[in-house]
């Protein structure tokens, strides 16, 4: 598909250089080439291959006819040289046009090219809090066009001309005006970047522009931010269609919709869409707090937490409702989670012979569920040994102990839909149990804490999707 502007440049190069640009064009290794505009002002010879004018004379027939019939020789003699000598020059000056022309038309048509990459787009930053922004960048990492992917993206962008800034100072731009407009405070004080269509190295040198350009913006405020940031990377088909179709759904950029698949693989109790549909603080507090380990994703300061309980206050709403004491209470859990829409506080400790299981709002410490659970002496002394030496595990870490399992089942860890990494003790063995599903399978891993050997392991054909319902 030839552009107007290149249909115009060509019609301009062939009429002051004719012939000139197919060739450049065909040179550069272009496939297709502008139909002929006004070339036809043009012929050309088929057996000598030399151009003439449309003009029906010959400029030089005329004078030269005149001056061959006259008797006087003086004159003929005078003729004589000027026709001897203009035949000479123009054959020079047609020798220089001929290697200008060509020249001339290649410098052109090559700054041409130049400028026409200012305006082709190269990659796609966005930014989310909750206003999700996308920029289009050229190859100069000049901002092309900023468009809102959400109603509050549309507020944030309202007044505002970003075409054809420098990317930082647009991100920086974005991040001011979210600052202003309050979806930035000191309750709600986390960022996502997403860097597409760049090359790995490239992607991540603005990357951590980016990242500099967003402390930045923050420095002259009040709040304190948290940026995730993330290279988004070529994946599977199936992927790519679950996160566009996840982008479009909730309009969210697919950066947000890449962290959503990301961190449901995480866990079983959410879907991609609940995530989608948390902000990003909720995200990054998640994050956190369940210590999830995510590919390419980049973490500068901490998500704040002030909506929420802290730890403290929701350990004594727990020990309210269950009628409990602290002191009383042994092998104390609590983590922040996601419960249909809400972020809770996920709280378990053992008194006698029971455990306790409790979830709470995490904002407001209202009881949502809650279990007790009987457990006979074998069994507790068993459950409370194992939790005893789980906790204390020190060893090669649970990172390392997925790569040893994904590197013994051939597993590309983008292919992984969801895994889980637990310290555990059992029959007097320290191991990290390690479960991870693919598509249409489950591998299940136990390795040794301390050398990494693999110790037992079982896969089998298997959707995770029907094993999680």
């Amino acid at each position: 598909m030839i552009s107007k502007q290149e249909q115009e440049f060509a019609d301009l190069l062939r009429k002051t250089t004719p012939d000139c640009y197919d060739a450049l064009r065909t040179r550069c290794g272009f496939e297709e080439c502008p139909p002929d505009g006004v070339q036809a002002a043009h012929s050309k010879d088929s057996l000598t291959g030399e151009h003439t004018a449309a003009h029906p004379e010959h400029p030089d027939s005329r004078p030269h006819m005149a001056h061959s019939v006259r008797p006087d020789s003086r004159p003929h003699m005078a003729h004589s040289v000027r026709s001897n000598s203009r035949p000479h020059a123009a054959r020079r000056t047609g020798r220089i046009a001929a290697i200008a022309a060509p020249a001339a038309a290649a410098a052109v048509f090559c700054l041409w090219l130049a400028n026409s990459a200012f305006f082709l787009p190269s990659s796609i930053v966005t930014v989310d809090v909750n206003p999700s922004v996308s920029l289009e960048l050229n190859s100069r990492n000049k901002v092309l066009s900023a468009t809102a992917l959400n109603e509050d993206g549309e507020q944030i962008l309202e007044g505002m001309d970003l075409k054809g800034t420098d990317v930082t100072v647009a991100v920086n731009a974005l991040i001011g005006a979210m600052l202003q407009s309050g979806y930035l405070t000191e309750e709600e004080n986390s960022v996502l970047l997403s860097i597409s269509g760049k090359n790995g190295e490239t992607g991540e040198e603005i990357q951590s522009e980016l990242m500099r350009s967003t402390r930045y913006a923050f420095s002259d405020s009040t709040v304190d931010g948290a940026v995730l940031s993330t290279v988004i990377s070529d994946t599977n088909a199936s992927i790519s269609a679950d996160v566009e179709a996840l982008a479009e759904k909730y309009q969210i950029s697919e950066g947000k919709a890449t962290l959503a698949v990301e961190v449901a693989s995480q866990t079983s109790s959410m879907t991609a869409d609940d995530v989608a549909q948390m902000t990003i603080n909720e995200i990054n507090l998640l994050i956190s707090s369940k210590k999830y380990t995510l590919t390419d994703l980049s973490s500068e300061g901490t998500a704040s937490s002030e909506a929420y309980l802290t730890e403290e206050e929701a350990e004594a709403f727990v020990f309210e409702y269950s009628d409990k004491t602290r002191e009383e209470a042994q092998y104390i859990q609590i983590g922040m989670d996601y419960n249909t829409g809400v972020v809770t506080y996920e709280v378990e400790f053992y008194i006698g012979s029971c455990k306790y299981e409790y979830e709470i709002n995490a904002a407001t410490g209202e009881l949502l569920e809650w279990e007790v659970e009987w457990k006979n002496d074998m069994l507790l002394a068993i459950e409370l040994e194992e939790l005893e030496k789980s906790q204390n595990i020190t060893g090669i870490g649970e990172e390392r102990a997925l790569e040893i399992a994904l590197e013994h089942a051939g597993v590309d860890a983008t292919a992984i839909v969801f895994s889980s990494t637990v310290a555990a003790y059992e029959n007097g063995q320290e191991f990290y149990d390690v479960e991870f599903y693919t598509e249409d399978h489950e591998y299940d891993y136990k390795i040794d804490v301390v050398s990494g050997e693999i110790l037992e392991y079982t896969y089998s054909r298997a959707s995770y999707e029907n094993a999680a319902g």
